[in-house]
């Protein structure tokens, strides 16, 4: 079964640690909208224009972040600090952040994929990696895993990101195994899946199914996060 979420029914606020904006697809406590996806508890899209600042509260949680444009700085209480830029993905594990653009003129986009506490308090609490464009053009790349399949990042929480960008009349399938449910978010473009269409900004979640089809009509990005199916009741 495949359930659309409109970019509509996310809830947008701009907080007051932050001149930016933040879109919430999960958690907003919005009409329409999903209060969790199953081990996804967070999907946070933001916009940091040049010379802002955003604060991300600790909370038992893994984290990825990505960064779809621009440049983003983070400091950590810990005292650890870096760059993430475009193309980059990072896992945390503990502590507050803030989330600087220190540019003087670009915005910085991300998204930010929030899961139940991680299993394994030896990992560390920030690991990055740059994935190219051209390893996620026309298929699925897995970006983070449980076992680090193919190079990806490292997840404590049963859960697979994957990416790919499709150019239109492109298609793509990703296959669910039995028990598994899966989170399609649409971050630049317009796709097909069977007979329903999803824009910039729309998600949609795939349970009890073999598959999910998608098919470009545009030039698109998009991420997918699979995780394992709750109990019913106990998810979308």
């Amino acid at each position: 079964m495949l359930s659309v979420y409109p970019s509509s029914t996310r809830l947008h606020e701009r907080p007051a640690s932050s001149a930016g904006s933040v879109w919430h697809s999960l958690g907003g406590a919005r009409a329409g909208q999903a209060d969790a996806f199953h081990a996804m508890t967070v999907l946070d899209e933001s916009l940091l224009p040049p010379g802002s600042e955003a604060l991300r509260r600790a909370r038992p949680a893994e984290v990825l972040t990505y960064v779809v444009e621009g440049t983003l700085t983070w400091k950590a209480d810990s005292g650890d600090s870096g760059v993430l830029r475009a193309g980059e993905f990072q896992t945390s594990r503990q502590g507050e952040e803030h989330e600087t653009n220190t540019s003087s003129h670009d915005w910085v986009s991300f998204f930010q994929i929030a899961f139940g506490p991680p299993t394994n308090p030896a990992s560390p609490a920030h690991t990055q990696q740059h994935f190219t464009l051209a390893s996620r053009r026309g298929a699925w790349r897995v970006v983070a895993s449980p076992d680090g399949r193919a190079g990806s990042l490292h997840l404590d929480v049963d859960a697979l990101v994957s990416s790919v960008v499709i150019e239109p009349g492109q298609h793509v399938i990703y296959p669910l195994a039995p028990g598994r449910a899966a989170w399609l978010h649409v971050v630049t473009g317009r796709v097909a899946c069977g007979d329903l269409e999803l824009s910039v900004g729309d998600g949609a979640s795939v349970t009890d199914a073999s598959a999910l089809s998608v098919t470009a009509r545009e030039r698109s990005e998009l991420l997918l996060i699979e995780v394992a199916a709750a109990p019913p009741g106990n998810h979308v």
